[in-house]
């Protein structure tokens, strides 16, 4: 991650690849894309605040939650390393794969240790193969507009081994196909208009949440307060609700949750980057804080 760049408004930022991050395994054709540039400048001062403080919404000091975010790739899992070495044993080779540990430490062990890539692991609210663990955490590679990749994924990692051991007979005939049949149940699949749906709910729900930040002018402080409160506990059973919805008997089965997580992220950049203006203190203000660190 980038370190903070203290630039005026009418400073020329500089370009950045969108971030390409496969729904399936590379062979299917989903994906979603973010590109920070959309943002505005105000935005993106607050979104590398937030990396180089270490801290995105708070979350990375629970140790459970930094695997979100350190998973995605190698740099992720660099920066939080500090966070991780307090509950991930190297030995381990399930929070290896779950807190995005380095491919050549995981490959070392698969090779000497192949028939792990059959096993199924139990991980907080995962019950599966490391390979679904991987998908299901996103630790897939990621790639620019142009496809070219930006940093390789355990998930594909895992089922190049898959092919390879198979090949060399070190795995059952059947293995590799059975591994990429479970990647693809774990990852995202889902209609246009499903996905449509999704993510116009999560922009409403955020919406929602920004009014009550904005409030009414002739709201007092404890009036505006309170409803604030209200909005963030609302918001936040929002997205307790969609986990709900997105698990099967409280087992994640799918990635669909952490794209999902994912979307509500960047829209909450988009909804400050648009009505930050409107906030008392604007965009750098307490209530700016607030919205990004609470909410």
């Amino acid at each position: 991650m980038s370190s903070v760049r203290h630039e005026p408004e009418n400073t020329q930022q500089e370009e950045r690849p969108d971030l390409i991050i496969p729904i399936n395994n590379e062979r299917n054709q989903g994906y979603l894309s973010w590109n920070i540039n959309t943002l505005t400048s105000n935005a993106r001062y607050r979104y590398t605040q937030a990396q180089a403080l270490g801290i995105a919404f708070k979350f990375i000091y629970r140790s459970k939650d930094a695997a979100i975010l350190s998973r995605v790739n190698r740099h992720l899992n660099t920066l939080f390393q500090q966070n991780l070495d307090r509950v991930k044993p190297c030995h381990e080779i399930r929070k290896h794969v779950f807190y995005a540990g380095q491919l050549k430490e995981l490959e070392v062990y698969i090779r000497k240790n192949p028939a792990v890539l059959l096993e199924t692991f139990n991980i907080n609210d995962m019950q599966c193969t490391l390979v679904e663990l991987a998908v299901i955490g996103l630790d897939q590679t990621i790639r620019d507009s142009n496809g070219a990749i930006l940093s390789e994924g355990i998930a594909e990692k895992l089922l190049q081994l898959h092919e390879e051991l198979e090949r060399q007979q070190v795995l059952p005939p059947g293995s590799h196909s059975q591994a990429l049949e479970k990647a693809n149940r774990a990852s995202l699949h889902e209609t246009a208009e499903k996905r449509a749906i999704r993510e116009t709910n999560n922009v409403a729900a955020l919406e929602q949440l920004f009014d009550a930040f904005i409030g009414s002018p002739n709201d007092t402080q404890q009036v505006k307060s309170q409803k604030i409160t209200t909005a963030v506990d609302t918001f936040k059973g929002f997205v307790k609700n969609l986990k709900q919805q997105m698990t099967t008997n409280s087992i994640m089965t799918t990635n669909k949750y952490h794209v999902n997580l994912i979307h509500l992220v960047a829209s909450a950049f988009h909804a400050l980057s648009r009505r930050g203006g409107s906030l008392e203190g604007h965009w750098y203000g307490a209530l700016g804080d607030r919205f990004c660190f609470e909410a």
